[in-house]
């Protein structure tokens, strides 16, 4: 996943107030309730030492109006040099949570961004397609419509040599227009990276639009009506991104396994082997088990590659002052530092990692 969004929160110096809150407003009460919930975070932030100074701009910024609607989040961190990170989101919090101390506590906003894809939903017909682009945060949408431009488009009863013509004539607009829409689709894949492009619509224009997908569309393409029951297409398209979700992270849990039976070196299995790879600066990608319950911890430094599980392996890294934390938080700083890929595995993936976690290698460590 993408996590470029949070480097400003990893490299500012700490010590940081993290706060993630529900931030909806589905009524009239809606900033009452925010104001509220900002109140108990408040209240959690004062007897963790935060000052009242850092406390002012977080709330400066948390209390303030998203301007959407339905359930949103929101997560804040500040440091003495300012806000670092301010982030809005469509999706629900399991609950509310804040935090000061050394390093900013971003794991909930890695699990709001869990299922982010830049994708586009097409609806295709004779004439053309209309195209809605949504971003990964799901908050920026386009809207455009594509159209050939051949406007011979209906075909009618008949018989005799001119209507066959007139008809071919229909079949042959059909077809340039949906060679049309492809063209303007597979630009679109590169101008707004798109992971994937939804379709529905008229069924021989989606066989035509196949027909003239180039290899970087087709690549991307999901044709919602191979996807059984009668649902909507939102429906559809949730259920076509959580499948891809869980085909992508197996495909990554196959490649561990694959490297595992090579013995190349280049994978490293459980939190000792794991954090000596961090360290190295050695991890391509952390494959971690969600446990958000979890009460592991481990020592850390200022600089993000000081980490160990004993106090002794971060002081001989040349950490000053070396401090505890949860261990995903710590994890997760050094994957960001280090321009690392995360997958944070859900429990439903059949997979035997020691400790919950694993990583595959840019190089083997010894």
């Amino acid at each position: 996943m993408d996590l470029s969004a949070l480097k400003p929160a990893v490299y500012a110096p700490g010590p940081a107030a993290t706060v993630h809150l529900d931030v909806s407003r589905r009524d009239a009460q809606g900033a009452r309730e925010v104001e509220l919930r900002w109140r108990a975070l408040a209240r959690q932030l004062t007897a963790a030492g935060a000052p009242a100074a850092l406390q002012d701009r977080l709330a400066e910024v948390a209390l303030e109006p998203t301007g959407l609607g339905g359930q949103v989040a929101r997560s804040v961190v500040a440091t003495d040099a300012g806000v670092v990170l301010d982030d809005v989101v469509p999706g629900e919090l399991p609950a509310d949570s804040a935090h000061f101390g050394p390093i900013a506590h971003l794991m909930p906003w890695v699990r709001l961004h869990a299922d982010d894809s830049r994708y586009a939903v097409v609806h295709v017909d004779h004439a053309g397609a209309d195209i809605d682009c949504v971003d990964g945060s799901r908050l920026a949408h386009t809207s455009e419509r594509s159209e050939g431009g051949h406007d011979v488009l209906h075909k009618v009863p008949g018989g005799g040599w001119s209507h066959l013509r007139y008809q071919n004539r229909v079949a042959d607009s059909w077809e340039r227009n949906g060679a049309a829409v492809a063209d303007d689709l597979d630009s679109m894949v590169v101008r707004h990276r798109l992971d994937h492009v939804f379709l529905f619509g008229e069924p021989y224009s989606r066989s035509v639009l196949h027909q003239h997908a180039s290899r970087r569309l087709a690549d991307r393409l999901v044709d919602l009506d191979q996807i059984q029951g009668d649902r909507s297409v939102d429906e559809k398209t949730r259920a076509a991104l959580a499948r891809d979700q869980f085909e992508r992270q197996r495909s990554v849990i196959e490649e561990l396994h694959r490297r595992q039976a090579n013995g190349d070196g280049t994978v490293a299995s459980g939190f000792a082997s794991v954090v000596a790879a961090l360290r190295h600066g050695a991890v391509e990608t952390l494959l971690l088990l969600d446990r958000p319950e979890s009460t592991l911890e481990l020592m850390a430094g200022e600089q993000a590659g000081q980490l160990g599980r004993e106090r002794h392996e971060v002081t001989d890294l040349g950490a000053a002052d070396p401090f505890t934390d949860r261990a995903d938080e710590i994890l997760l700083r050094g994957v960001i530092a280090s321009d690392a890929d995360l997958e944070l595995l859900a429990t439903d993936h059949d997979v035997a990692l020691r400790d919950g976690i694993a990583a595959t290698l840019r190089f083997a460590t010894g």
